[in-house]
């Protein structure tokens, strides 16, 4: 059959035929639908994110601090020539805690035009599951971030929440980092 076949390329062609008409189907599989997110930890608790809310993450970078900012605004960082506000959402979720100075991981966010940077106690990396978020029925973690749950997975004896940062971005008091004046009467 091949032997009337002088062109290299005519002999290619016949064999790639031969393949496709010889080939066994693949049985059908159907795939679980996949969730994806960068797990980190806030207040203790697992978080999760989903992957394409988050631009990147960056270790503790070099700042400069915002005078007569509130505490939790650790100052502004240069990403690549932009201008990155980092908040430490410890602080600023629950007060009477911060992270230990120069510790932590900013997640990048990016809305419309405008950078953020979220700074969390760790970073975990890709999270994958195979199935979507489920609802909360006993919540666990810790009560300033159930405004910013929406769901959660299990995963063998660790619960993950599904964190809502558009939700944070939509806080009033997120944008109001300057201290009241103190003036002397």
């Amino acid at each position: 059959m091949t032997q009337g076949i002088r062109d290299p390329f005519e002999l290619l062609k016949h064999i790639e035929q031969i393949a496709r008409q010889t080939a066994k189907k693949l049985p059908r599989q159907d795939v679980p639908a996949r969730w994806v997110g960068i797990g980190f930890e806030l207040l203790n608790c697992r978080m999760v994110a989903p992957l394409e809310a988050i631009g990147e993450v960056l270790h503790y970078p070099q700042m400069t601090a915002i005078p007569q900012a509130k505490r939790w605004l650790k100052g502004v960082a240069n990403l690549r020539g932009d201008i990155l506000p980092v908040t430490d959402m410890t602080t600023l979720l629950d007060a009477s805690q911060a992270l230990p100075k120069k510790q932590g991981k900013v997640l990048v966010i990016k809305q419309k035009e405008e950078l953020f940077g979220l700074l969390v106690s760790q970073v975990f990396g890709l999270k994958r599951f195979s199935s979507l978020p489920k609802a909360i029925e006993n919540y666990s973690g810790v009560p300033q971030l159930l405004p910013f749950v929406e769901g959660c997975f299990n995963e063998e004896d660790t619960q993950w929440y599904v964190f809502n940062l558009a939700k944070v971005l939509a806080m009033e008091h997120f944008y109001e980092t300057a201290l009241e004046p103190a003036f002397a009467d």
